[in-house]
């Protein structure tokens, strides 16, 4: 055992396992003496001793090592006639190949595994196995994540060019932190599904990028329509052909037209 990390690594174990001061009281104590004794996987100690050093009750004494034996923090094997009884102080620090370690050695209250030893240079920080756990659980939330993403598109038919615009749209809500409900996507999503019938995929992919751009809160539908009617608008400069000097033109047949005419009321 390291004793400044077991030490260290008990006051960050009770933050999340409220127990007694007696109870802490007593831990330390028993951890020195552990120490004390070169860290022996059990060692005796007079229970008596431990109360007149501790300044407590008996019943007070008893109830803050049943603290520590339910917490899974020490065990204890009573003594036989006038005999100390046996303490055994529980690591921090659990086994790479055995996770249970710590429940073997406290079930029913006693020894249950003496063939291990948790000083070897296998032990492996509890700090480490929560890191671990933590990780598994965000690797997992993150998983959970991407499923969702490609459900709600199931009851929907898009392209996928449609799909990864309307993804980049729950993505830009999310910065906004302004999440969608389940009901509230499938909503949207319908409604989409519906404005593709009228107006064309590239028309919808323009307007969630405008919205986008000008930080909007929801999608402006009307933004279809103006570019249907920016569409429709024809320019008749387009198609007006510019008078050339060539007597073959348009232009020019319609000036031979007054010219003949002027001639005929001359005559």
């Amino acid at each position: 055992m390291n004793y400044i990390y077991e030490i260290n690594t008990f006051y960050d174990w009770l933050i999340e396992n409220s127990v007694s001061a007696n109870a802490q009281a007593l831990w330390h104590r028993l951890m020195a003496y552990c120490n004390s004794f070169g860290w022996k996987d059990e060692f005796t100690i007079s229970n008596t001793r431990l109360v007149d050093e501790l300044e407590m009750t008996r019943q007070s004494f008893d109830r803050a090592r049943n603290i520590l034996i339910q917490k899974g923090r020490i065990t204890y094997q009573k003594g036989t006639g006038n005999k100390c009884g046996t303490y055994h102080m529980i690591s921090f620090c659990v086994r790479d190949d055995d996770e249970n370690i710590t429940s073997k050695r406290t079930q029913g209250g006693h020894k249950a595994d003496t063939t291990r030893t948790l000083g070897d240079t296998q032990a492996v920080p509890l700090n480490k196995h929560k890191q671990n756990l933590n990780i598994n659980k965000k690797d997992t939330k993150v998983s959970k994540e991407k499923t969702a993403a490609q459900d709600v598109f199931q009851n929907h038919s898009f392209s996928d060019k449609m799909k990864s615009a309307m993804n980049e749209w729950f993505e830009y809500k999310q910065q906004r932190k302004e999440k969608y409900t389940p009901i509230g996507i499938n909503k949207l999503l319908s409604m989409v599904e519906n404005k593709l019938k009228e107006f064309e995929e590239d028309d919808m992919i323009e307007a969630i990028n405008v919205c986008m751009s000008r930080n909007y809160q929801g999608i402006i539908f009307d933004l279809l329509k103006q570019n249907t009617k920016e569409k429709s608008t024809i320019d008749l400069e387009d198609f007006i052909e510019t008078p050339k000097s060539n007597g073959n033109s348009f232009a020019a047949l319609l000036q031979e037209e007054p010219a003949k005419g002027n001639h005929n009321d001359e005559s």
